[in-house]
């Protein structure tokens, strides 16, 4: 090939090339991802606004003030009631537990969870027992539950043993205390702390015992079920239930624990004490 021949190919090549633009290596790649992640943000905080509004909205809210009755259950016996009186106030009239400023759930060693609930963390959805649990403060997990230090900070696990066959453990619901003796309860056996308060006068009995089928559930209704109305009425009326109700029945051989209540018409059953309350027992003692 001659060298006149080449210069023209290269003349050509060069003609060809004039007007072609060159383009940056990122191209429209950045500039499309940009604008879906502010797309995205946008509709996120719009969607957790919307979600706020729904929440304050859904019972119960802050103006609500709901009584729920409860129970732990290991085995063949109630454990005691635990005491956690979060709505300590300083000498000003503020409240002094933090987590209890933001939920508003807690209990006076009643037998009763009381929901009266501050703003959204405690309030509609987020009213939940897990909310609860924290101030207890118990650890509860669909196989463990940890106990506070008032309860010896035992630990029970499914696998452990009630009597010669191994126990596990589940929630029981009921929507209304007062059908506990005669309604089945719903049953849950996974996600225990999401379980939600739905309604003023339910009942839920934490519950750890054998597997058996044949079990008849109604019988495990919270020891404080029976009572819940007048436990309801003295906390909404005094801030806090009384120490001691007039028309209460202490039966011979019973062990008064410090700073128990006990409720009209209940029964502590002889011989019992802080650590081994019966099933069948009324008391809401501790």
């Amino acid at each position: 090939m001659g060298k006149a021949s080449s210069a023209k190919k290269v003349a050509k090549v060069a003609e060809s090339a004039r007007g072609v633009k060159v383009r940056e290596p990122r191209g429209k790649v950045f500039p499309a991802a940009l604008a879906t992640v502010i797309i995205l943000g946008t509709l996120l905080i719009a969607y957790s606004r919307q979600s706020s509004i729904a929440n304050a909205s859904t019972k119960p809210t802050t103006a609500d003030h709901w009584h729920v009755a409860y129970g732990i259950y290991n085995c063949d016996k109630w454990l005691d009631n635990i005491k956690n009186a979060n709505e300590q106030k300083d000498a000003n009239g503020n409240l002094t537990d933090e987590l209890f400023k933001v939920t508003g759930i807690h209990t006076h060693g009643d037998g009763v969870i009381h929901i009266h609930p501050y703003g959204s963390a405690g309030s509609g959805k987020n009213a939940k027992l897990g909310s609860w649990l924290k101030l207890a403060p118990i650890k509860f997990s669909d196989t463990t539950i940890v106990l506070p230090a008032e309860l010896g900070s035992a630990t029970i696990k499914s696998g452990d043993k009630c009597g010669d066959k191994p126990g596990s453990w589940k929630v029981l619901v009921w929507d209304d205390a007062k059908t506990a003796k005669t309604t089945e309860p719903k049953k849950y056996l996974t996600a225990f702390n999401d379980i939600r308060f739905t309604r003023n006068g339910m009942a839920i009995a934490m519950v750890f015992n054998a597997d058996d089928p044949n079990f008849d559930y109604k019988t495990l209704e919270p020891p404080s079920a029976a009572n819940l109305d007048a436990l309801g009425a003295a906390d909404q009326a005094t801030g806090a239930p009384p120490t001691t109700v007039k028309g209460a029945t202490t039966v011979a051989g019973a062990t008064t624990v410090a700073g128990a209540t006990t409720v009209a018409g209940a029964t502590t059953v002889a011989g019992s004490d802080s650590s081994t309350s019966v099933a069948s027992s009324s008391s809401t003692a501790g």
